[in-house]
């Protein structure tokens, strides 16, 4: 039925049978120009080489549908679940992106070397997506969402940030352009950045099911000063840059704590951030029954790594920590008074 009626007699009668049901159909090169297949449920069809040009596809659910070759020219995609769609530039093949993608959730879709000039991308979630040689100049990017996109050799001219009712503002990275509409929404986010730096404490060490105990005390005396504890554990596995994350990390807070108590806890990674800390102080702790990091030793001779608190039972952790928190956080001012 959907083949054979033309757009006009399909969209009438959509509007008393409601959405349509295609999950799974064959609609391999189908002409569904103008159709309107909001709320549709297409998941898993086949819609390769599909006409598809000024189709209506609000808040179709599309996981897993195959897209490849499709027109899709002038489409409406906004609200849409695309999640596992393909939807690839096949070899050779002329592949158009549709203009309206506001809102569509593109989760572990292909879209390297597609053209998005100009497309409508607000309110996007964009999760595993491969963007690598897209084309994305001159896209609407207010209110989209980027998790673990691969964006390499992208174009990314001219990023509308602002909704139309705003000013015309534009910037060239899909990364940074969440964070500058944030600058320029919140009249706070100063205050906000100033937090984080005079509030915050990382907090560094293996913190394994028999450490538990350990963690908590460090965090209820960061808690109790009111400030607010941010925790890094070398026990859980990396597949990120460590080194990079540390440094990014203790640039941002007020000082790091640092518990040596189990020989893997603090690896070569931060060994090769704390000699460009230099405001960031460094408390170290150590349970006396545990062997020092042999590496850290070499830290000391930087004026921003403290002595280190030595402790053998979770009570006279939780004793000492106030008066050593209270230390670090004068070393804190001091650098900060110097530089």
């Amino acid at each position: 039925m959907l083949g054979t009626m033309n757009a006009d007699s399909w969209n009438e009668w959509r509007q008393s049978h409601g959405p349509p049901n295609l999950w799974d159909a064959d609609l391999t090169g189908m002409n569904l120009a103008g159709r309107n297949l909001a709320h549709a449920d297409l998941r898993l069809a086949n819609l390769e080489g599909a006409d598809l040009r000024s189709a209506v596809l609000r808040k179709a659910k599309l996981r897993g549908a195959r897209l490849t070759h499709a027109d899709l020219r002038n489409a409406d995609l906004s609200g849409a679940d695309l999640g596992k769609a393909e939807l690839e530039m096949g070899d050779g093949g002329l592949y158009y992106v549709p203009t309206v993608l506001r809102g569509a959730r593109l989760a572990g879709c292909n879209l390297s070397a597609a053209s998005l000039i100009g497309a409508d991308l607000s309110d996007c979630q964009l999760v595993r997506v491969d963007l690598s040689n897209a084309n994305l100049d001159g896209a609407s990017v207010y209110g989209t969402s980027c998790w673990d996109v691969d964006l390499k050799g992208a174009s990314q001219r001219n990023l509308r940030v602002t909704r139309d009712d705003q000013p015309y503002i534009t910037i060239d990275r899909l990364e940074l352009a969440q964070f500058i509409h944030l600058i320029i929404e919140n009249a706070k986010l100063r205050d906000f950045l100033d937090t984080v730096s005079a509030k915050t404490v990382l907090i560094l060490s293996r913190f394994t099911d028999a450490r538990t105990e350990y963690l908590d005390a460090i965090r209820d005396a960061v808690r109790s000063k009111g400030d607010i504890p941010l925790v890094f554990d070398f026990s859980r596995p990396a597949s990120k840059d460590v080194t990079g994350t540390i440094e990014v990390l203790a640039r941002l807070v007020k000082f790091v704590v640092v518990d040596l108590s189990d020989p893997s806890s603090v690896p070569h990674e931060l060994a090769t951030v704390v000699p460009f800390m230099r405001r960031t102080p460094i408390l170290p702790l150590l349970d006396t029954s545990a062997s020092t990091y042999s590496m850290f030793n070499d830290m000391f001779s930087y004026p921003w790594v403290l002595e280190i608190r030595k402790y053998e039972s979770h009570a006279e952790l939780s004793g000492l920590l106030p008066l050593a928190l209270e230390s670090a956080e004068q070393t804190a001012v001091e650098l900060r008074e110097r530089t």
